[in-house]
């Protein structure tokens, strides 16, 4: 008898993220990007985020989005926290959990349960710790036209990660771009 194959399909792991044009995504340190983000950029988010079957956060994200969060059978949220005991009542088994694995474990598990698409939607924390890892295959970008002055960065690594640009999209009159590209390893 021969042996059965199981092959495992590596995920995807595309970021999105929206910034300021001085390099800012959250506005004086709120992380409530939907109070500012253009109508087009949330409709570019929406987009992908119902292609992902994975949508991974931080802890300081999910509260910031919290209000807005819709669950959905068809969607796996995880948020990222250092406690995810203190977050149990609010898990919803299938759709939203809390985790503290290591990136490359969380990706790994997810993997190995058949997640092929996922989508990491920050913060700062978070995207580093995957770009630092060498575990994001491609990043949108949203450009908006607005200066803040302060906020946090899209990451902040110990070594460069470089992109090579697959597209761009200009999104409104006003000048949101959509920068789409691809992390090279």
């Amino acid at each position: 008898m021969g042996t059965v194959s199981t092959t495992v399909i590596p995920s995807k792991v595309t970021l999105v993220m929206v910034s300021s044009a001085d390099g800012h995504i959250t506005k004086h340190d709120d992380g409530r990007v939907y109070l500012w983000a253009s109508p087009e950029d949330q409709a570019h988010f929406v987009a992908l985020k119902d292609r992902a079957d994975v949508i991974i956060m931080g802890s300081r994200t999910y509260l910031a989005a919290a209000d807005v969060i819709q669950l959905q059978p068809s969607t796996l949220r995880v948020v990222m926290t250092q406690r995810p005991a203190e977050w149990q009542a609010k898990m919803v088994p299938g759709q939203l959990e809390f985790s503290d694995e290591t990136p490359s474990e969380l990706l790994r598990r997810l993997t190995e349960a058949g997640y092929t698409q996922i989508l990491l939607v920050g913060g700062s924390v978070l995207n580093s710790a995957f770009l630092a890892a060498g575990l994001v295959d491609d990043l949108y970008l949203t450009v908006e036209p607005k200066v803040f002055g302060t906020g946090k960065h899209l990451a902040s690594l110990p070594h460069q990660v470089q992109l090579e640009l697959l597209e761009t999209q200009q999104l409104n009159d006003q000048g949101t771009l959509v920068l789409h590209y691809r992390v090279l390893r």
